[in-house]
């Protein structure tokens, strides 16, 4: 009786079938758990970059709102646009929309874009000549889904936005 040598095989050295051909190939529940891996890691991918774009969006808005307050401010400070009629710019805000008024004659509307909204009405009134602050709510709190962010005006004049709903 002949003993046989019987070879051992690693993982990586493929066993040779019967035919003589040495076939490498992954097996289902191998392929299955790849791709169970890679649509996990794309859900996550997808819903990170939702949460960015909606916070872009309303700090983009919130920026514009800025931007509107100071040309209302430095108006107020100038005189710009200011007839007889008009002793103060005012802005209010409601919804999605937000409006200068400067007396019966001048009146500029704006909208908020991408779904964003004020979560609350708000005003702020700017009195010529020293643009002087005269406000009911000194916060306009912009949101779209789970983010916030928030103007804040204050009676020195001062104008911030920051993320969340309060103001410093």
């Amino acid at each position: 009786m002949k003993r046989k040598n019987k070879k051992i095989y690693l993982l990586a050295e493929p066993k040779p079938r019967r035919n003589g051909l040495n076939k490498q190939a992954f097996t289902l529940a191998e392929v299955m758990v790849i791709i169970a891996i890679i649509g996990i890691m794309t859900s996550v991918t997808i819903v990170s970059l939702i949460g960015s774009r909606e916070k872009k969006q309303v700090e983009t808005a919130a920026s514009e709102l800025v931007a509107v307050l100071r040309e209302a401010q430095n108006n107020a400070l100038t005189g710009k646009n200011a007839g007889d009629k008009c002793k103060e710019y005012e802005i209010y805000a409601e919804n999605s929309k937000y409006t200068i008024n400067c007396g019966p004659l001048v009146s500029f509307d704006y909208q908020l874009k991408n779904g964003v909204a004020f979560e609350n009405k708000g005003y702020v009134s700017y009195s010529i000549p020293d643009a002087k602050p005269i406000f009911s709510d000194n916060q306009f709190l912009l949101i779209k889904g789970s983010e916030s962010y928030s103007v804040c005006v204050y009676i020195t004049g001062r104008i911030i936005e920051q993320s969340g709903s309060v103001c410093p």
